[in-house]
């Protein structure tokens, strides 16, 4: 457990970043004239400009004095400090007080600070909330669109839990929206647990967007999770379509070798109908989820299959000439499925990377 002096400085520098601000602890500053020791270095960035602001704990049972506020104001004129804070919990004495008016100390506690900013840090609070509600906002879109605004070949989401996930997002959107301009009581309707509440404390509020944030990120990692399974399913599932028709196309050339046409049109029918199931069951299963030029091209290889190939197993005159340029079609068609379909593959590997 640190010192109480060193968890003081602990409280102070939290208290700081609560309020969005870089804050470390005893730091080294360099200055025009020497070297100091700063209890708490705070980096604000007020209207995007860095500033230096340093601050001096005094976690001592007796008032600060005089001395002590005229020391700090030497260190922060040599450091170049914008702003200097001396923190006691035990006063300031009178001569101290004097001392830094029409400075740029601020003589303070812990509490006072804390009291005086507390406006300050919900509404960071709310910003921060904000933007991770914007970043899961953009993580679940990633569902729909990718990185240039295009629809995924693959739809492998759950889109229930997609769309209420993302009016979950678009709920806390508009009330962290209300709270951050002042409308209040804010509203939240609930789309998750179906419970709507009203706040007029911004800070339970923060308490519970905080919750429902909390779950929305959980639920969308799964949702990542569960889309990233399933649409290596599916890819897989299209290769298996393509052997599929493959095979299919090696059996019936060895079948077509029967020169007994009934004795032929027997063998192919009992020895293909197997395959022929396997590639209608995968076939209508991947036109569920593929979109785009995917859906096309698995479509295009089954037109090639039920029109050309299946209506040539039951041809009882075999042409030769005929056949082969059947099979030429439909493998050069298995082959365009099996480029896009590699395509998909980098790009799960992609997604995995650009996804927020």
């Amino acid at each position: 457990m640190p010192p109480d002096w060193k968890q003081y400085q602990e409280d102070v520098a939290g208290l700081f970043r609560r309020m969005g601000f870089d804050a470390e602890i005893e730091l080294k500053l360099d200055g025009a004239r020497a070297q100091h020791n700063i209890d708490v270095v705070v980096r604000p960035r007020p209207a995007g400009i860095p500033a230096l602001w340093i601050v001096e704990c005094k976690h001592w049972k007796a008032a600060v004095r005089k001395e002590q506020v005229m020391t700090l104001g030497h260190i922060a004129q040599d450091v170049g400090a914008d702003r200097a804070f001396l923190l006691s919990e035990s006063g300031f004495q009178a001569g101290a007080i004097a001392a830094c008016r029409h400075s740029n100390i601020t003589l303070t506690s812990l509490a006072e600070l804390a009291g005086a900013a507390n406006d300050h840090i919900v509404a960071t609070r709310l910003q921060t909330l904000f933007q991770r509600q914007s970043d899961a906002e953009d993580q679940l879109r990633f569902h729909l669109y990718d990185s240039r605004g295009q629809s995924p070949q693959i739809m492998a989401t759950d889109m229930g839990e997609l769309t209420d996930l993302l009016g979950a997002c678009l709920d806390m959107h508009l009330a962290i929206t209300a709270g951050l301009t002042g409308r209040m009581p804010v509203t939240l309707c609930g789309i998750l647990d179906g419970v709507q509440q009203s706040f007029d404390d911004l800070e339970i509020f923060a308490d519970t967007v905080e919750r429902q944030l909390g779950e929305v990120e959980k639920r969308a990692a799964q949702l990542d999770r569960l889309r990233g399974k399933k649409r290596a399913e599916l890819i897989a599932e299209a290769g298996y379509l393509v052997e599929e028709a493959q095979d299919l196309l090696d059996h019936i050339d060895a079948m077509l070798a029967t020169q007994d046409p009934d004795l032929r049109l027997g063998r192919l029918q009992t020895s293909c109908l197997s395959s022929m199931k396997r590639i209608g069951s995968l076939s209508s299963n991947l036109r569920e989820s593929f979109k785009g030029n995917l859906l096309r091209e698995v479509r295009h290889l089954m037109r090639i299959l039920i029109d050309e190939v299946y209506i040539e197993m039951i041809a009882r005159e075999r042409n030769e000439t005929r056949w082969n340029g059947i099979k030429e079609r439909t493998r050069a068609q298995a082959a365009q499925l099996s480029d896009l379909l590699n395509l998909e593959r980098t790009a799960a590997i992609t997604s995995q990377l650009e996804s927020p």
